[in-house]
């Protein structure tokens, strides 16, 4: 058989409620995994692509998180709803979908302001912290944040709301 041509990894870790850092999902368990699978088979891209579960991608303020390999395409705040276009688009097509895609200074690298030491994380009980923190969230919720979206506006709806309840826990 031959090699895939694609791993995309699908982050699936969980943290406790009161964790400093989000989780990518609740419960470990993953809608968005099974639907990637699930549309890359009707794609026929199972001899071709791998859907992967994944452990910490160290990207939990952008979460859920895809990456896609060898492209080295990460996908920010994904949803079952956008597993199509990403099998259409992406891996069916070649096209990274760039609603979807998060922007290069926020991939592994500290200097991401959703990141533990800048914006990203609340110090509960920390007023300032907690201040910071919903205003991050708002910004967000009103212009697109961290790359995704591409332009103001773009991420409103049920995606920048669920962020926006997630970051405000």
């Amino acid at each position: 058989m031959p090699p895939f041509e694609r791993h995309v990894f699908v982050c699936l870790n969980s943290r406790p409620a009161d964790a400093p850092r989000p989780s990518c999902t609740s419960d470990g368990k993953s809608e968005l995994h099974t639907r990637l699978q699930q549309l890359s088979r009707e794609a026929g891209l199972g001899a071709k692509v791998r859907i992967n579960k994944s452990g910490c991608l160290d990207q939990c303020e952008h979460g859920p998180t895809v990456v896609v390999y060898p492209d080295a395409v990460w996908y920010g705040h994904v949803q079952p709803e956008d597993a199509e276009e990403i099998v259409r688009e992406h891996l069916v097509g070649g096209r990274p979908v760039e609603r979807l895609r998060l922007a290069d200074e926020c991939v592994n690298t500290k200097s991401c302001r959703h990141k533990a030491g800048t914006y990203g994380l609340r110090e509960p009980g920390n007023e300032r912290s907690e201040e910071r923190f919903r205003n991050e969230a708002q910004r967000v919720f009103e212009g697109g944040g961290c790359g995704v979206g591409g332009e103001p506006g773009a991420w409103r709806g049920s995606r920048a709301r669920s962020y926006f309840l997630h970051l405000d826990r």
